[in-house]
């Protein structure tokens, strides 16, 4: 039987293979020519399904630790949270480079007539901060460690930063 420290580790390992065997089957389909007739948008799809797949998986962390109370899925939530993070920056870049050939003013053009680029690129913006955030040496960039809401960076009130009476 596993003790803990195991289990835990075990359970990081399988994070770990949800991270990494969606690019070790994308490469085969490539390879193989598995991909369909338009392989650049079976990229863009597969890469954007898995992204948000892994994003939910990881909001879901959260209740799973209240509901069992196992430390394992806290632990491992940063870990699969950095990968979501990953897919989903991985499915940008494979649509202005696989599916828009890096062609900046349609890029542009794009970004102005679709609706769902324009969210789908907000929405990974606002992943940004999360993910530089997740190591000890990105936890004072920008003062982002001190906010504790989104608004604050934006100018709202709150924070743990002393303020100075007197900015002389």
């Amino acid at each position: 039987m596993l003790d803990h420290a195991q289990r835990i580790l075990a359970f990081r390992l399988l994070v770990l293979l949800a991270g990494v065997l969606p690019a070790v089957w994308l490469a085969w389909r490539w390879f193989f020519g598995d991909l369909g007739v338009v392989p650049s948008e079976a990229v863009v799809h597969y890469t954007g399904r898995t992204g948000l797949t892994l994003l939910v998986v990881t909001i879901g962390f959260s209740p799973a630790f209240r509901f069992t109370g196992w430390i394992g899925f806290m632990i491992a939530r940063r870990q699969i949270g950095l990968w979501a993070f990953f897919w989903l920056l991985a499915h940008t870049l494979a649509w202005m480079g696989l599916d828009q050939y890096w062609d900046w003013p349609w890029i542009r053009r794009e970004m102005v007539e679709l609706p769902y680029v324009r969210y789908g690129l907000a929405a990974l913006l606002l992943l940004v901060p999360l993910a530089l955030t997740s190591f000890p040496e990105g936890h004072g960039l920008c003062g982002l460690a001190l906010a504790p809401s989104p608004g604050v960076p934006l100018g709202g009130a709150g924070g743990d930063a002393p303020v100075d009476p007197d900015p002389r």
